[in-house]
């Protein structure tokens, strides 16, 4: 005897399924940004960047980035700390730490990592950096002079955070 599915039996078993497959699911990147007095200039392409993140064309780097925080981040995360975090692996720990901690309205879930910013040698070098802790900054250098191109400025900032990875919440 053939056995038929009533159609809102056939939709409780689509929309469990569904549901199941969402479970667990962290979303995107939140990211607190950090910049040296020296890269101060470049929060506004940074602000027009996640202003238009999903018209960015990334090239061969994904980015699923959820929230970028410029202003409402820890006030002991400073532009030391996270850049000092890129080669000591205390204060990496540290700036993990004050990542994952924090909590607010927006950011439950705290930051997934930073991206820091600094001009050194005539290049903006973007650095992404895990709150994870057990993975190295990935660095992204843009000459000065070409950090005015928005196409240019916006891959920098993809190649930084695409390889960042969702943190789940502790």
């Amino acid at each position: 005897m053939p056995t038929h599915f009533k159609p809102a039996l056939l939709f409780s078993v689509l929309l469990t399924w569904v549901a199941a497959a969402w479970a667990g699911s962290p979303g995107g990147l939140n990211i607190a940004v950090v910049a040296d007095p020296s890269a101060a200039q470049y929060i506004g392409p940074l602000k027009q960047f996640f202003a238009h993140r999903d018209q960015v064309a990334c090239g061969k780097y994904a980015l699923n980035l959820d929230m970028l925080a410029i202003k409402a981040i820890p006030r002991e995360l400073t532009s030391e700390l996270a850049l000092g975090a890129v080669a000591d692996r205390s204060k990496l720990r540290k700036l993990g730490k004050i990542l994952t901690s924090y909590r607010d309205d927006y950011f439950y879930r705290g930051f997934d990592g930073a991206l820091a910013l600094e001009v050194k040698d005539t290049k903006l070098r973007m650095y992404g950096i895990s709150a994870a802790g057990d993975e190295r900054a990935v660095v992204s250098t843009l000459p000065v002079s070409a950090a005015a191109n928005q196409k240019l400025f916006d891959i920098a900032v993809c190649k930084a955070l695409a390889s960042l990875p969702v943190l789940m919440e502790p």
